[in-house]
């Protein structure tokens, strides 16, 4: 199964670098997607951050074994 996740920061290497923290991964082997570009806006008015969104592949969790009572 894939996981999305979401990071934000003020720039695009700041929210790679928190994503790879978050991950556990060497920021050089994250492989992400940017969402939306920062915006810096005028005194800090209409400033928007940076997101990227990573996927992560997360194992199914195991099906629960039923057995059956027999008598």
């Amino acid at each position: 199964m894939i996981k999305e996740l979401f990071f934000e920061d003020k720039t695009i290497p700041a929210a790679v670098e928190k994503a790879a923290a978050a991950i556990g991964v060497d920021k050089d082997l994250l492989t992400y997607e940017v969402v939306t570009m920062p915006v810096k806006g005028i005194f800090g008015i209409g400033s928007v951050n940076a997101k990227i969104k990573v996927e992560q592949e997360v194992p199914d969790a195991p099906k629960p074994i039923v057995q059956k009572e027999m008598f």
